[in-house]
């Protein structure tokens, strides 16, 4: 029990939560940082996000999202803490901290690998929650415009 502990104090992973309620979220992405689109298992684009906040949408923010396989995700955190059927969008706020959110709709991804041209041409919201129950919705291309 001492050495489990001991391990996910390592790790560097802590659910701390901010007064904005994001997690710290320390995640080791040395593999794809220097990897091409083409090796790389995530994949990160500009997006338009919202978040609910006491049963109300939040203001829409412009940020890049990151976005990776439930595999990946935990091969990158060395851990176990992330499903490996679910494709998830991370979003960092700052120094450790991050916005990890579950995906609820379909990507298209060849095993773990996503497909970021499906990701920019995509004419629906992408939906899912993140570690404190938020819902959010993610625009990731060419149509976020178009969308309310």
């Amino acid at each position: 029990m001492t050495r489990i502990l001991l391990l996910l104090v390592s790790l560097g992973i802590s659910t701390q939560l901010f007064s904005q309620g994001f997690a710290t979220f320390t995640p080791y992405m040395g593999q794809t940082q220097n990897a091409t689109q083409s090796e790389s298992p995530s994949v990160k684009l500009e997006s338009v996000v919202q978040y609910t906040s006491r049963g109300e949408w939040s203001k829409k923010y412009s940020v890049e999202v990151t976005f990776i396989h439930g595999s990946e995700l935990n091969k990158a955190t060395n851990s176990y803490n992330y499903s490996v059927t679910s494709n998830y969008g991370i979003i960092f706020w700052g120094e450790n901290q991050a916005s990890v959110i579950e995906l609820s709709t379909p990507i298209l991804s060849y095993g773990t690998r996503i497909d970021k041209e499906n990701l920019r041409n995509m004419v629906i919201e992408i939906k899912g929650k993140d570690q404190e129950g938020r819902e959010w919705k993610i625009c990731t291309g060419r149509y976020c415009g178009l969308l309310n």
